[in-house]
């Protein structure tokens, strides 16, 4: 039982760490297309947008763990597009701006849909290929 659960904390450490990646390069693409390559200015979305990512990563992580306890798999594939899923409706918006951090949060949904998709589609092969 114990050999199991330490299976699965690094299961969860590596999505969490391939989240974390994605969600950089996504914003580093996404921040360089925005400001026209001007790479001070993406290093600025790095620091605006750094902790809400790491955030955003984590919470998707804590989502996949309660979704693995349901027993259909079929449900579980359907839950894990529930993060990208609003991260899309987010990004419907026009501004939402966070005072706290003076940032626009229809950038973040924006990372965290494409980021969190990939993600999350990994994650479903896992699962798909546990049989």
């Amino acid at each position: 039982m114990q050999i199991h659960f330490r299976l699965t904390i690094m299961k969860n450490r590596y999505i969490f760490f391939m989240g974390l990646v994605f969600s950089l390069i996504v914003m580093f693409f996404i921040a360089g297309n925005s400001e026209g390559k001007d790479i001070n200015a993406i290093s600025m979305y790095y620091v605006v947008f750094l902790i809400p990512v790491i955030v955003l990563s984590l919470l998707n992580v804590v989502f996949l763990m309660l979704i693995s306890f349901i027993k259909k798999r079929s449900i579980q594939l359907l839950a894990s597009f529930f993060p990208m899923s609003i991260c899309i409706i987010l990004c419907q918006f026009k501004a939402l701006t966070i005072p706290v951090i003076d940032g626009n949060l229809v950038f973040l949904a924006l990372t965290g849909a494409i980021a969190l998709g990939i993600t999350n589609v990994i994650w479903a092969m896992n699962i798909y290929s546990r049989r």
